[in-house]
């Protein structure tokens, strides 16, 4: 595969591995749901990957379409989120048992957090669909968190592109009392996110919920 020309054909198996892993998850937590157990999944969601960010990453890992099945492990992304780290340790133990998919690589960022602060269980799988011409085996990420640890790092990931890492070097930086923002990231904030706080809470703005399921489709 030198060139993905057909992006529709070659992400179609990835929709379906997401589609049938969801349904699976949900599954599941209702099977603790209906026995009146207490279930580690609170919900489940998944996404994948979009042509642009599928392109953005191969030219920034330097990924050749030749090894992109393999080299690029979230083109097909779950997310399960969990009321209790517990909960967490326990869903990674029920994905261990499955015999439908098998897990191939695991990174516990809860044990070992990132120096922003994010805490998250990845694991990516090898998940089998079957399709016309056969069965097509492929990776898909699945990201296990608490709702606490997704708000930290849905605020971490917004900040992040959206300023270009600027915040995230302030708040990492260590030191204490006001600081002066960087002139560059002062000309890419936009007018209206400059003003005082009084100003903003003389004029509230409507905001608008994001579901689980768009706002993680966005990244």
């Amino acid at each position: 595969m030198s060139v993905i020309t057909d992006w529709d054909t070659f992400l179609w198996p990835y929709n379906e591995a997401v589609n049938e892993l969801k349904v699976k998850f949900r599954a599941l937590r209702q099977s603790f749901l209906t026995k009146g157990e207490h279930s580690p999944i609170e919900f489940v969601v998944g996404r994948v990957k979009t042509v642009d960010s599928i392109k953005e990453k191969m030219q920034r890992r330097v990924i050749s379409p030749d090894v992109i099945e393999t080299d690029m492990q979230d083109i097909a992304g779950i997310r399960i989120m969990c009321q209790f780290v517990d909960d967490i340790y326990r869903v990674v133990d029920l994905l261990h048992a499955r015999d439908d998919l098998e897990v191939v690589e695991e990174r516990d960022y809860i044990q070992n957090a990132k120096p922003s602060g994010y805490r998250s269980y990845h694991m990516v799988v090898a998940y089998t669909v079957y399709l016309s011409e056969g069965a097509k085996r492929l990776l898909a990420e699945i990201q296990i968190r608490t709702l606490a640890m997704n708000f930290w790092a849905t605020v971490e990931h917004t900040l992040n592109y959206k300023y270009q890492g600027a915040i995230r070097k302030i708040f990492l930086s260590g030191s204490s009392g006001r600081r002066k923002l960087p002139t560059s990231w002062m000309k890419r904030c936009p007018r209206s996110e400059m003003r005082s706080r009084k100003r903003r809470r003389s004029s509230p703005r409507t905001r608008v919920r994001k579901s689980h399921e768009s706002s993680y489709r966005s990244q």
